[in-house]
């Protein structure tokens, strides 16, 4: 037999190689005297243990096998009366499995859970000593204390019980004095008998007496069995009434009876200590145990769990429904009893659904339901195990994170990125938007990680990763491939120049200095770019496209990006050549602002001019606006130029004014960045301000689109340059989605009916109709109208007829220099 200190030889019988690896280690840490021996299937296993005597003390099997499953192995350990403990172990929720096991003869069990494997080793030992108190207690003969005041009987039944039950012992006493003090006083001493055979006859102390000692007086469990005469049946109903466990009569065949009778006291008794121990094992389970009737009314619980997991104390749910313990309780209704309702229910099926404590908390729960059933095998009720997953959800979601996530920087990895990456390309098929695939890695980061080590290098990334999140849109992916590879996916792109700024971007943002450890660390990337459709349609094929486009850069200069197609790779320069001297043309004074007349319909005269920026390059000479106004606009260099443009719109106006022409306005065109700016209000006033303008001579023209993008924040923004005296004007209506529910709530003094409606207002019928509603519709709210873009008498006719009051185009004057612009204004005639 192995001892405490001596090996424990377990032959383990699981399928999953990755729970045995678990196992082995654990066993090798926590517990080295186990020696653990594995096999995978059922069959190998009773291979094994063919020999009477197997070369183990325990067998640990799951219960789910390939080729049977656990309770076929203890049958047939049993069945053998094979010198071997049997352990089970299950999955979650297979709790009425493992009792099933137990009530087979198990001698324990464990559910793969949280930290089971540090159960472990307690669980083979304690399951190993009582096994053998079990099997020791089955091969010692049935100890029985005879009463009996006649040694004529006593040796009659001595020698019956010696030839036909040998493993019967007697121990004869005379008289009932001498059957107490053999027995012990008290229930918790074991007693060296298994059962008390008593004779109604005994002298002093009658088998009565004795029997109500024992029952009454010491509470002990004993089995009792009374022998009597004939006619001494009431004898015996007395001594059933005190707690005698059954009776014999004196009569012919008596002693075959013996034997039989002797052992099924001893069975009884053992029933009634298994249903003790069951009634413990069931209090003792950590899930909460309910089992209701069939209409889901709680009739028992297991208090423990129940307390633990919802808060409740048993006679607070008892005669209950059951809702009082599900969160949804009407989702479950439709869909959790559903399932658990069906005759064809499979035991231990599971169910994920949420839960509610008393506290009024709400929990992520498991059940496991079961039928309830009465002798007759039909359903009377059913049994619910609930167990309490969340710390299993939260931990399911870490492993899910992990699995497509990057551990160290949370990025996202090669899985997540790979499939990312295919749901932008699916969805650029159908929208002919383009994708694109930037990859990169640091320059010389192998430098700091061997001069400053690893810990502070994974540091570095981390605050890279940061730095990265915060450059890109909610809809692209940053993804770290491994070491210092990064790429960036960036979907729906509208133009393939577009990759190549958020590129020129990314670069200038990973230069700034980066604090790690406070330690100011410089680092610098080399980057490459792949497009679809392009470059490749496959994920993976722009992934590699990049890495050598990548390669292509870091051989060419450091710190700089490549494209995979070289011609993009010119076109890009020419934009980031643009975007430099976009840059230093402020500071060089390149801007210069031309007018374009603004004329009133009825009386023919110059009221205004619209200020619009021209930008003289050295040596591309006269920049259009179309070239470097939408790069401006994405650089954000469209702030610092339109601020630019104001102040000196302004100052022109009143050097104008200052010249005699008096009541001539300007209008001056404000971006979408330039409006959302939180000081644009106190910018415009201090213009005012500095050019001496009065604000009235100000028009500030924004497009429909931008005031509908956040019409709150517009109106109170318009408010409070309505209030500076500022006129407001929307330009381009009727290109945009302007609602008339926020229209009328803006200070507006004017609508500019946009070109593309006047350029064929006489030969297109839409174009009329809907610059005649415009006009209509700005009279009946009190607002002046603007035509733009009239080129031809018969455009000015059609709106002046419709009451247009201004307007502007080439059939006036083309945008002029404010050398020109006097002069005209001085010549005009109309």
């Amino acid at each position: 037999m192995t001892t405490s200190e001596g090996p424990l030889r377990v032959l383990y019988l699981e399928d999953n190689p990755v729970d045995t690896d678990l196992t082995r280690r654990a066993l090798a840490r926590l517990a080295p005297h186990i020696q653990l021996e594995s096999v995978t299937t059922l069959a190998a296993t009773l291979k094994r243990l063919a020999p009477a005597c197997p070369e183990y003390d325990i067998v640990l099997s799951d219960l789910s096998l390939p080729d049977g499953s656990g309770l076929e192995l203890l049958a047939h350990v049993r069945e053998r009366d094979l010198p071997l403990a049997v352990v089970i172990i299950t999955g979650s929720g297979d709790q009425e499995a493992a009792v099933t096991a137990l009530k087979a003869g198990a001698d324990d069990y464990l559910v793969k859970k949280d930290n089971y494997l540090n159960l472990l080793p307690k669980t083979l030992t304690s399951a190993l000593a009582n096994f053998q108190t079990t099997r020791a207690g089955r091969r010692k003969p049935l100890r029985v204390l005879y009463a009996e005041p006649g040694n004529f009987d006593a040796d009659l039944t001595r020698r019956y019980l010696a030839q036909h039950a040998p493993h019967i012992s007697l121990d004869v006493v005379g008289t009932g004095t001498e059957v107490l003090e053999c027995l012990p006083a008290e229930p918790t001493v074991t007693s060296p008998y298994d059962v008390v055979l008593l004779d109604y006859r005994m002298p002093g102390l009658d088998a009565l007496e004795v029997t109500k000692a024992l029952r009454q007086e010491r509470g002990l469990s004993i089995p009792i069995v009374l022998v009597t005469g004939h006619g001494s049946e009431e004898v015996a109903i007395q001594a059933l009434r005190l707690g005698a466990d059954d009776y014999l009569v004196k009569q012919e065949g008596y002693l075959q009876k013996l034997s039989m009778v002797l052992e099924n006291v001893q069975k009884q008794a053992a029933l009634t200590t298994a249903e003790v121990r069951y009634r413990n094992l069931f209090a003792s389970m950590r899930d909460a145990i309910i089992i209701t009737d069939l209409s889901r009314t709680i009739i028992d619980v297991n208090q423990p769990a129940l307390r633990t997991l919802f808060g409740y104390e048993a006679e607070e749910v008892l005669g209950q429904s059951s809702a009082i313990l599900y969160a949804d309780h009407d989702h479950f209704e439709q869909t959790g009893w559903a399932i658990f309702n069906r005759h064809d229910l499979v035991p231990g099926k599971l169910l994920e659904t949420r839960f509610r404590r008393k506290s009024g908390e709400v929990f992520h729960g498991e059940l496991s339901a079961l039928k309830l059933k009465n002798d007759k095998n039909d359903p009377v009720g059913n049994i619910g195990i609930i167990r309490d997953i969340t710390e299993r959800k939260l931990y399911e979601e870490k492993l899910k994170h992990l699995a497509t996530h990057d551990e160290l920087t949370g990025l996202a990895n090669r899985p997540l990125l790979l499939d990312r990456l295919e749901q932008s390309l699916h969805y650029a098929r159908r929208s002919g938007c383009l994708v694109g695939v930037l990859l990169f890695d640091l320059d010389r980061f192998k430098v700091i990680n061997d001069s400053l080590g690893h810990a502070f290098g994974d540091k570095l990334l981390c605050t890279l990763a940061k730095r990265l999140m915060h450059l890109v849109r909610e809809a692209d992916t940053v993804a770290r491939l491994g070491g210092d590879e990064f790429v960036i996916l960036l979907a729906e792109v509208a133009e393939p120049e577009d990759v190549g700024l958020v590129a020129s971007k990314i670069l200038q943002h990973l230069a700034e200095p980066l604090w790690v450890d406070n330690r100011e660390i410089l680092v610098t990337a080399s980057l490459g770019i792949s497009l679809y459709p392009k470059d490749s349609d496959d994920g993976a094929t722009l992934i590699r496209n990049a890495d050598m486009a990548m390669y292509r850069a870091k051989k060419n200069k450091r710190n700089s990006f490549a494209f995979y197609s070289p011609e993009m790779n010119q076109r890009i320069l020419e934009t980031l050549e643009l975007e430099g001297a976009l840059r230093q043309a402020l500071e060089r004074k390149e801007f210069c602002l031309h007018y374009q007349p603004q004329v009133d319909l009825a009386s023919g005269h110059i009221v205004g001019c619209e200020a619009l920026v021209r930008w003289q390059h050295p040596e591309r000479g006269m920049v259009p606006p179309d070239d470097f106004i939408p790069l401006a606009e994405e650089t954000g260099l469209i702030v610092p130029l339109g601020t630019w443009v104001l102040g000196e719109a302004c100052r022109q106006a009143r050097d104008w004014q200052e010249q005699g022409l008096l009541g001539l306005s300007v209008a001056v065109n404000i971006s979408g960045r330039q409006f959302r700016e939180p000081d644009f209000v106190a910018t415009v006033e201090r213009i005012c301000q500095e050019s001496g303008l009065e604000p009235q001579f100000l028009e500030l023209e924004i497009t429909e689109s931008v005031v509908m993008e956040n019409v709150e924040s517009a109106i109170m923004t318009w408010a409070d340059l309505k209030l500076l005296g500022v006129s407001l004007s929307i330009d381009d209506f009727g290109t945009g989605y302007s609602s008339l529910s926020y229209l009328k709530q803006f200070p507006i003094h004017s609508l500019k009916i946009d070109r593309s409606f006047v350029c064929d207002i006489v030969t297109d019928s839409n174009d009329a109709a809907i610059a005649s509603s415009v006009i209509a519709l700005a009279h009946t709210m009190g607002l002046k109208v603007v035509g733009e873009g009239i080129e031809a008498e018969e455009q000015l006719q059609f709106l002046k007829e419709k009451g247009c009051d201004m307007g502007q185009g080439y059939l006036f004057s083309r945008p002029l220099p404010v050398e020109e612009i006097v002069l005209a204004i001085h010549q005009w005639k109309r």
